[in-house]
């Protein structure tokens, strides 16, 4: 595994934020394959709409592609989104909306709990602060 990759892992688990939805085929410390991934045909709006609203936590400048797709449709640049308590890629959205890729249980619960409400962006700020991550 890349340094890179380990020096961000260990900083995460230093930091107590969950992630999820990153995918093998996009990222070098993917969490799951795609095309593996069970699919969930019941997935509410409000979830979609949840993963979509995330705060803008780190951008990259490289474009993503739609991976299951000969298409090969691009999905905007690389972008992390949270919540101040997850961190997820913001192509996770598309994955769910368009394929029904199944969400991490523990999330899916985070969203729910929340009553699919965002947080503030004051209350995400806060609480990147105190996991010293800005």
């Amino acid at each position: 595994m890349d340094k890179n990759i380990k020096e961000y892992k260990k900083l995460l688990n230093k930091t107590g934020i969950r992630q999820t939805g990153f995918f093998n085929e996009h990222e070098e410390f993917g969490m799951y394959n795609l095309k593996d991934l069970p699919k969930d045909i019941e997935i509410e709006p409000e979830i979609i709409g949840y993963i979509k609203d995330g705060y803008i936590q780190s951008a990259a400048p490289h474009i993503c592609y739609d991976k299951l797709s000969d298409t090969k449709q691009s999905l905007g640049t690389h972008v992390i989104l949270t919540d101040g308590d997850w961190i997820w890629p913001k192509y996770l959205s598309y994955y769910v909306e368009k394929y029904k890729v199944k969400i991490d249980n523990d999330f899916l619960q985070h969203i729910r709990i929340k009553n699919y409400q965002m947080p503030s962006t004051e209350d995400i700020i806060t609480s990147l602060k105190k996991r010293k991550m800005l």
